[in-house]
């Protein structure tokens, strides 16, 4: 960000360890499990289960809203199912961002849950707006592409270039991650692309392009926010389509979805007009449905009873799982301290 959007007392300070996670139970009664993969089993077991609030107090009441696994099943089997299934049972509400999702819950750990908006979508376009004007800065006057590319490679390069040079009077403005070097250059492809972009020109490149390509979820997410011509590019890649699929599809664009192409596939789309009145109606009325289930989800907290020894018996559990981690937190803190001592 250019500016940070949140007030500092809306921030808690940065733990150093998971153990000091555990003193948000005696700030906070609900804890909200936020969105995008972060139940998919990798991230899951990379994170040592933080995502599946493990360590919550039993009597906390938890939720999620629009968590996603990514793909259509749980990649792990053996301990890792396991815990996670004990730990989202501890769950009182669940929603997920893709209908794959639900599916995937009912069938595999029956689970019930809904299926709601991403939270980029919930919020009031004029904000955005906001945002993107304080990122013009190193914006073009004239027509553009834009882009934005998690994994770039020559074939998309190639339709980038294409469309640009045929119809627009300025130079591509492409954000990508992969291999960037301080220049803006990337080792995938030859196109420079904005060096250290903030989140301001992240909106602001797809706000004033003339037509986005993408291969990103919050790209397309963006580009339908901002009412935006696009084509999302999907080939390939391990980071799960059934997002992608899932928004556009709930919107009737699924042609704007491309598995294997040409530049004449993505010209067309470039020529192809969005009936951004008809979109708007879904969203608004998905807006609506996934407002009102967040409403009556924190409202049910109010009602929370956890019986005695159930909670009981998952406080011992949990006091089980982290005796270990406990004890290695302890001989870390110990040791810090030493070090301080001797420095002294």
């Amino acid at each position: 960000f250019f500016e940070m959007p949140y007030p500092v007392y809306d921030l808690p300070e940065q733990v150093e360890y998971k153990q000091d996670l555990i003193q948000f139970n005696s700030m906070c009664d609900v804890f909200m499990v936020g969105s995008d993969q972060i139940w998919r089993s990798m991230f899951v077991e990379g994170t040592d289960f933080y995502t599946c609030l493990d360590w919550v107090e039993p009597r906390k009441y938890k939720m999620s809203y629009g968590t996603s696994f990514g793909v259509g099943t749980f990649e792990k089997e053996g301990g890792t199912r396991k815990k996670f299934e004990m730990y989202l049972k501890r769950f009182q509400n669940v929603s997920v961002r893709e209908e794959s999702g639900c599916s995937l819950l009912k069938n595999e750990f029956d689970i019930d849950s809904v299926c709601v908006l991403d939270p980029v979508m919930m919020c009031e376009c004029s904000h955005y707006e906001e945002m993107a004007e304080k990122g013009m800065k190193r914006i073009p006057k004239g027509t553009y592409i834009g882009s934005y590319m998690l994994d770039p490679n020559i074939e998309k390069e190639s339709a980038i270039r294409y469309l640009s040079e045929k119809y627009c009077s300025e130079t591509p403005l492409v954000i990508y991650d992969a291999g960037e070097h301080i220049d803006g250059t990337c080792d995938e492809i030859s196109l420079k692309g904005m060096p250290h972009a903030s989140v301001e020109e992240w909106l602001a490149v797809i706000r004033s392009c003339d037509f986005f390509i993408t291969d990103s979820f919050h790209g397309v997410c963006f580009a339908l926010i901002f009412q935006k011509k696009f084509c999302a590019i999907f080939k390939n890649s391990w980071r799960g389509i059934e997002r992608i699929q899932n928004i556009l599809g709930k919107l009737g664009l699924e042609d704007r979805l491309l598995t294997e192409f040409d530049n004449e596939e993505v010209e067309s789309l470039y020529l192809k007009e969005i009936d951004y009145e008809r979109v708007n109606k879904i969203l608004e009325k998905e807006r609506i449905l996934s407002n009102q289930w967040m409403r009556k989800a924190l409202e049910e907290q109010k009602n929370l009873k956890i019986e005695c020894s159930t909670a009981e018996e998952q406080e011992k559990m949990l006091k089980e799982i982290y005796k270990g981690r406990h004890e290695l937190y302890v001989a870390k803190k110990e040791a810090q301290k030493n070090m301080v001592r001797i420095k002294k």
